[in-house]
């Protein structure tokens, strides 16, 4: 499995957006990326539960014939 160029990994670590809200890089491999949020008061809709908005942006934009998965664990 081809690994991930350092260049790119600190790219993907650094994007503005992800630190914005909070969005951390877990684990990054050729076809894998693994990120983690922890959901704080300012990512709640008005029912108080996460914006979807704010979940949709743990999965990354995926071209076939890839699928996007996500898990979500509450704490």
């Amino acid at each position: 499995m081809p690994t991930i160029d350092a260049d790119i990994r600190a790219r993907i670590e650094s994007d503005p957006f992800c630190e914005t809200l909070g969005i951390e890089l877990v684990a990054l491999e050729s076809g894998s990326a693994q990120t983690t949020l922890t959901v704080t008061d300012d990512l709640l809709n008005f029912h108080g539960t996460p914006h979807g908005g704010s979940t949709r942006s743990l999965m990354p934009h995926l071209r076939p014939p890839l699928t996007p998965m996500a898990t979500l664990q509450s704490h």
